[in-house]
Parts: structure tokens; C-alpha cells; sequence
């Protein structure tokens, strides 16, 4: 069996809060596979609000896209909170923030979720 995390994130359009499941499919590589709608108090209650994950991290051909906008990815805002992601915009606001930025490319190796909602 192999090992899952939930990550949680939040809609970058209607800040809307959900988890990404992440399975590890090799040593340190995480794969995203899934993603649902998730309350703030299910985070707390089940502990993923406290997870730490390295590695390298993919998209599944099976990932569904944020459970609100249906955006194909996700991203690590300089803030150390996930949001989902379009690949196809470059432009972005971070729905915890309000940071304004551009995307730059470069893979996430740390995903250290606390208090991400």
C-alpha cells in the first residue's frame, strides 16, 4: 500500500477550502491524484493542517482539478499556503495573501503545511 498525504489548499478563484491527495509512487516522489471539497474543521480534526511532506511532486493523469474552478494545478505561494493553479495563466493572486505575482517554474521539493486554510 503505498502512503497518502492530504495537503490542504484553497480555490484561487472562490477561495473555497479542499484537500489534495498525494500518493508517494516512488521514494520521495508524490504524486497529486485527487481532490475534493474539504471544511475548515474536518483540516483541524483530522490532523492536515500539521503535514510535512519532501520530495518531488506531479500531477496524476487522474488528478481532477480544484473541486470549485476546476483549475488543472496547484502552487506553493511564497506564503507557504497551496491554491489551486491554471498552467495556463502566468498571472496569479494568492486567495491567503492577496499577493499578486507572476509564476515561475520551478517545482516544489517542500510541502510543510501548517495552518494552511
Amino acid at each position: 500500500m503505498r502512503k497518502a498525504v492530504i495537503i490542504p489548499a484553497r480555490c484561487s478563484k472562490t477561495k473555497g477550502s479542499f484537500g489534495i491527495r498525494l500518493e508517494e509512487i516512488s521514494t520521495d516522489t508524490w504524486s497529486a491524484v485527487w481532490a475534493f471539497k474539504l471544511s475548515e474543521t474536518s483540516v483541524k480534526r483530522e490532523g492536515y493542517d500539521n503535514v510535512n511532506v519532501k520530495g518531488t511532486f506531479n500531477l496524476s493523469h487522474e488528478y481532477p482539478g480544484c473541486p470549485f474552478c476546476e483549475a488543472n494545478s496547484y502552487v506553493l505561494c511564497n506564503c507557504g499556503k497551496v491554491s489551486c493553479w491554471n498552467s495556463n495563466i502566468i498571472e496569479f493572486t494568492c486567495p491567503n495573501c492577496g499577493i499578486h505575482c507572476r509564476i515561475t517554474f520551478g517545482g516544489i521539493n517542500n510541502l510543510n503545511v501548517s495552518q494552511n486554510l
